[in-house]
């Protein structure tokens, strides 16, 4: 089996964060029992394998792939009841991960691989907080840290040759120690609020630092990233706003997680997917089009709708809004895949 078959676990894990996201929402869907592990599927079992994939793909030692197949191997485990096992999995995957990149940080000394090692570290303690029965509530701030500084890391990794200040990175780095080491903090405690204040912070330095910024100014493709990631930035912020309020409304918890999760996350997926599948599956074309912009920016016109959903109450809105953020992603996913399987080099 050819290493790119491995790529076809990713559509089976969209298909399975999106089904338990709809039963998440309100919509009565078959076998409801994959709703109550939505967060998991969704952050764990997409993002974490996804994640892991892009990063042992292109190592010439194919043991590597083990860490994405341990991530996946969870999430079967778990669908199929044997949760102790799957957590155990997923915080086994992740302590992998963290290997990996430890022993890339001695060799090159970057600070963005210091912060991936961060990244899979908040991975492996949101599996081990889930052995321990505490819920995915309890664990779902470390799946926040190990998507923002895998992100971040991720930015920094493709920016390190725009000149920015010399404190920048140090400060970057003492402010993700700092985010980390206040969750010792117990939530009661007032956790939420310097971990929102630090997360917002991270938005604003990305918006000052990062080289998306420079690609406003550009057009075509590189407008669509540069405007997709700082959309995104600017999502992170709100996010960490959020975060950092007290508890308004039963709802306030899925406006902080989605505020990050789909504002942010999903952003820097629709910015990097052009970049990072075409490199994995070897195509030589950027695979972009203006229509991309469509399920893009009803992202976000969704979210707002959410939202505000949540802070009003008005459960019916939040299921609808809810249903059609999922129809809008597996708008881009097939639009995107569309343009990268084409054989005209996409304009």
């Amino acid at each position: 089996m050819r290493k790119q078959h491995l790529l076809l676990i990713v559509p089976i894990l969209l298909l399975l964060a999106f089904y338990s996201a709809l039963g998440r929402v309100g919509w009565d869907m078959p076998i409801p029992d994959i709703a109550a592990k939505h967060g998991f599927y969704m952050v764990s079992g997409l993002f974490g394998t996804l994640i892991s994939l892009e990063r042992t793909f292109i190592l010439k030692n194919k043991l590597w792939l083990a860490v994405p197949l341990v991530s996946f191997g969870s999430v079967i485990m778990v669908i199929n009841g044997y949760l102790l096992w799957g957590f155990l999995a997923q915080a086994i995957a992740a302590f992998l991960l963290s290997i990996l990149y430890f022993i890339q940080w001695r060799k090159h000394r970057e600070v963005f691989l210091l912060i991936l090692a961060l990244s899979a570290l908040a991975w492996m303690t949101s599996g081990l907080v889930l052995t321990s029965d505490k819920g995915f509530a309890a664990a779902s701030i470390w799946l926040i840290l190990f998507l923002l500084y895998t992100i971040v890391a991720e930015r920094l990794e493709l920016s390190k040759f725009v000149a920015t200040p010399k404190w920048a990175e140090p400060a970057l780095l003492i402010l993700f120690i700092l985010l980390f080491a206040v969750q010792a903090i117990p939530f009661h405690w007032g956790t939420n609020y310097p971990s929102g204040i630090l997360i917002a912070a991270t938005g604003f330095w990305l918006l000052q630092f990062d080289m998306a910024t420079k690609n406003l100014n550009k057009s075509g493709f590189f407008f669509y990233t540069g405007s997709t990631l700082y959309t995104g930035f600017v999502w992170l912020m709100i996010s960490g706003v959020l975060m950092a309020l007290p508890l308004q409304t039963f709802y306030h918890y899925d406006a902080v997680l989605h505020s990050f999760f789909i504002g942010f996350a999903f952003s820097m997926i629709y910015a990097h997917a052009p970049i990072i599948f075409p490199a994995l599956l070897k195509k030589h074309h950027t695979p972009f089009h203006k229509t991309l912009y469509i399920p893009v920016w009803l992202t976000h016109v969704l979210l707002l709708l959410r939202l505000y959903a949540d802070y009003s109450g008005d459960w019916t809105l939040r299921k609808w809004t809810g249903l059609l953020q999922v129809l809008v992603m597996l708008l881009f996913f097939a639009s995107f895949a569309v343009l990268m399987f084409r054989k005209k080099k996409a304009t």
